[in-house]
């Protein structure tokens, strides 16, 4: 990144803290870390250059590798134990150091790392589906370069933060925002590695955000439509949407009718995920204790 940017993106400072708080705790291993750190000058400026841990393919990556097919088999198996339980403790290491790390603008934060030899890309005698092939990867959250310390996200750059797919409802009309923010990722995330497709698309503009949430989770609460800054842009004066959304099609229903063993502990963990005013939105330590969570 180029000098003038490192005034706003402390990316560095947050690598350091990642790296040297809390090295006992659960998440610890399941973030990336920063080995070293240099600057390059270059005609605009000196650019800070991380060398990070090396990674192989992201998960939307691998998503595109298998037609979009993403199953439960394959990934949810990943890591020891339940790669859910391991989002929910790896957000909270962070974000008792401070700092908000899921979200950001741009990009798929979660990396994945074989923790053994594994041929790649895999010989066609691998089972693509098979609990054995996938049952020893490691997953790591990166991408850290537009985080921003958790008790001072009023003072961070840009109010806009998330990919539109992800992004939480307090974000989309401007009411503010802070780690229930990354809980409501962390649930479009989780939905994605079950069902095999993302919850919202992942070409939706800005616009047709309050839509799209209207149309898998419900209205928008008043209060939060009278705090936002950005009411205008998508909300008429009577708090009716300006872009009227179909029928609704709740995640939920979509869940269900997948059948799964789990499908019913499955819908009412992400119904405590979203919710659509931030207040009401469960913690991941809230999370952790949920029956889904704990067979």
């Amino acid at each position: 990144m180029a000098t003038n940017a490192q005034d706003k993106l402390l990316e560095l400072e947050f690598m350091q803290r990642m790296r040297e708080k809390s090295p006992s705790h659960p998440g610890y291993p399941y973030v990336i870390h920063l080995r070293d750190q240099f600057y390059q000058p270059g005609p605009h400026g000196r650019h800070l250059c991380l060398a990070m841990e090396p990674l192989l393919q992201d998960l939307r990556s691998l998503t595109q590798r298998f037609n979009e097919h993403l199953k439960l088999g394959n990934i949810m198996m990943v890591p020891p134990g339940d790669p859910a339980a391991f989002l929910a403790l790896t957000i909270p290491k962070l974000q008792e150091a401070e700092t908000s790390v899921v979200t950001g603008p741009k990009g798929t934060p979660i990396p994945q790392v074989h923790s053994r030899p594994l041929p790649y890309p895999l010989p066609d005698h691998y089972d693509m589906y098979s609990f054995d092939t996938w049952s020893d990867i490691k997953v790591k959250i990166g991408d850290v370069g537009v985080a921003c310390w958790a008790d001072k996200a009023s003072n961070f750059f840009d109010d806009l933060i998330q990919a539109p797919s992800v992004r939480a409802p307090e974000v989309a009309v401007g009411a503010g925002w802070g780690k229930p923010a990354d809980v409501w990722s962390l649930g479009c995330m989780l939905y994605e590695l079950c069902m095999g497709k993302p919850l919202f698309r992942t070409d939706v503009d800005d616009e047709s955000v309050p839509t799209l949430h209207t149309l898998a989770v419900g209205e928008y609460p008043q209060d939060l439509i009278a705090r936002g800054r950005r009411r205008d842009a998508f909300f008429n004066p009577d708090n009716s949407l300006k872009r009227p959304p179909g029928s609704r099609v709740p995640y939920d229903s979509v869940i269900r009718e997948r059948d799964a063993p789990d499908a019913a502990l499955f819908a009412d963990f992400l119904r405590h995920i979203f919710v659509l005013n931030p207040d009401g939105r469960a913690t991941c330590r809230e999370l952790l204790s949920h029956p889904w969570l704990n067979p």
